[in-house]
């Protein structure tokens, strides 16, 4: 995965170094090179994409989860030109990269995992859907969280 970040930011500098090229000449030569290096890294974005899909899937299926929870995210780029924006406009619309990995575990697996969107408000220090209303607490670690009952 991280030699195809790393190729996807070569393509992105290419782009930017030709993009120059051609705005200052005009040149039809640099205008079709351009627009091949832009499907380059659209194919690449699409591989990109694919491989987080089975990453999430062999995640899954390898914690035989019976449910993976997502923030709910509705993001909007003000800008165009920053990295954020380009980071969220390149983002999967509507979830539907989860959608097709927890499709591709539950057909591998043969039980059901269910797909919860969860809201987004404090995901970080709130346990979602636990019972006893627990506060999570992650000791400089986001990815492990401990529920302390109230």
């Amino acid at each position: 995965m991280t030699k195809l970040c790393h190729r996807y930011q070569k393509l992105a500098d290419e782009i930017a170094k030709l993009s120059a090229v051609v705005s200052r000449t005009g040149s039809v030569k640099h205008t079709g090179e351009l627009q091949r290096v832009y499907q380059r890294r659209s194919n690449l974005l699409h591989e990109i994409k694919q491989q987080c899909k089975l990453v999430t899937t062999a995640v899954l299926v390898a914690s035989e989860a019976s449910q993976l929870n997502v923030e709910d995210l509705r993001l909007s780029a003000r800008d165009k030109r920053g990295a954020l924006a380009k980071a969220i406009l390149n983002m999967p619309d509507e979830l539907d990269l989860f959608e097709q990995a927890v499709m591709l575990a539950a057909s591998y697996t043969g039980t059901e995992i269910r797909l919860e969107r969860i809201n987004p408000f404090q995901t970080s220090s709130v346990h979602y859907n636990c019972d006893s209303g627990g506060r999570l607490s992650a000791p400089r670690c986001i990815e492990l969280g401990y529920c302390s009952m109230p």
